[in-house]
């Protein structure tokens, strides 16, 4: 998550609001308790509910969609996650 909240905070000096996460290739050792926790205060990592969020995922990442689920829950309604690369630019493509 270092590398993830050091991209934001490098966009945030370029005053950008849209970022694309490729944590496809990520193994997350987390619970979903754990993700759960995390998603609850993604400004944590320096994201604001008004930017736009695409995280790429690997196709067995369950623990990332789960984490979706709970984003969408605590309004967190511009973070998605997409298993493939091409979607995931064209939804950050569509503002």
């Amino acid at each position: 998550m270092a590398a993830t909240s050091e991209g934001i905070s490098l966009g945030r000096k370029a005053h950008l609001k849209t970022f694309l996460v490729d944590y496809s290739k990520a193994r997350l050792k987390g619970s979903k308790a754990d993700a759960f926790h995390f998603m609850d205060d993604l400004s944590s990592i320096g994201l604001k509910k008004d930017d736009r969020v695409a995280v790429i995922i690997s196709s067995d990442a369950d623990i990332h969609e789960f984490a979706g689920l709970v984003s969408d829950n605590r309004g967190w309604a511009n973070l998605k996650y997409f298993k493939e690369p091409g979607l995931a630019k064209a939804w950050l493509g569509d503002l």
